[in-house]
């Protein structure tokens, strides 16, 4: 699954390169944001298929270092995820805003500096505690803090955990603020004549409105699942194909949703 996370990242690439969105904002950050979630697919493949075909268990600073790549680059994809999606809400319920905020190659190049801050911060938080290291746990497929002794390390630890979700669900109740206000458009505008531009501005709203909504709504399923359902699982490797399947299911449903007439 991973594989295939990397190649329809790929994919979703290259229609951004033929499209309108192409060295535009909207084009960028979605570029940028399927080339984080295809490098954290790359480390989960590489570091797993070589534990799982070859029996190869990786020194601790090794499994350190990837797992910080991992989460540097997770984080940036989920912080991208938020600001694609304040994207949207404001291109329908402020579009000057957008064209002045949004379109501007500097501002643009400032939002991914301080995301990439951001996502620098959160890579650093485990190394407060006495455990200093997050790494790949070998049978749980998972991020589990090395060598804890205390009780505020697997807090430090399961504060990374936290952060995104903060990130996935904002992004989520923002793309329900976009819907309300896209549902609330086409109905007066029913009420009113429905003329052909109207209408075709309301399908392209739906088409920004799709383009996240649907994504972070898999990964939020999937964040509710291995945390609520996480105890439950009989197997292991569950929660490591669930978290793979947030990543492919993206890169989907991105691809689905045509970027021709995006600005």
């Amino acid at each position: 699954m991973a594989l295939l996370a990397i190649l329809f990242s790929t994919v979703l690439i290259l229609a951004i390169r033929k499209s309108r969105t192409y060295c535009k904002c909207y084009g960028n950050l979605l570029t940028i944001r399927a080339t984080f979630e295809s490098l954290a697919a790359v480390v989960v493949a590489g570091f797993f298929s070589t534990l799982i075909l070859i029996q190869y268990d990786p020194p601790v600073a090794l499994n350190a270092t990837l797992s910080s790549i991992y989460i540097f680059a997770l984080s940036n994809a989920y912080v991208l995820h938020l600001v694609v999606s304040l994207n949207r809400c404001t291109a329908i319920y402020a579009p000057f805003f957008t064209n002045r905020f949004f379109e501007v190659n500097a501002r643009t190049g400032i939002t991914l500096g301080v995301g990439v801050i951001i996502s620098l911060a959160i890579t650093a938080l485990p190394y407060f505690g006495t455990c200093s290291i997050l790494v790949f746990h070998k049978y749980k497929y998972d991020l589990m803090p090395w060598g804890c002794k205390e009780i505020k390390d697997h807090l430090l630890a399961k504060a990374v955990n936290i952060i995104w979700a903060s990130f996935t669900f904002s992004a989520l109740a923002i793309d329900l603020a976009t819907l309300l206000k896209i549902i609330l458009y086409s109905y007066e505008q029913r009420k009113a004549c429905f003329t052909k531009s109207s209408s075709m501005l309301v399908q392209r709203n739906i088409r920004f409105f799709l383009q996240t909504f649907f994504q972070n709504v898999v990964i939020c399923l999937g964040v509710a699942l291995t945390h609520f359902l996480k105890d439950r699982f009989e197997v292991a490797e569950a929660r490591f194909y669930c978290a793979l399947f947030q990543i492919l299911s993206g890169f989907v449903l991105n691809g689905s949703v045509d970027n021709n007439e995006h600005n």
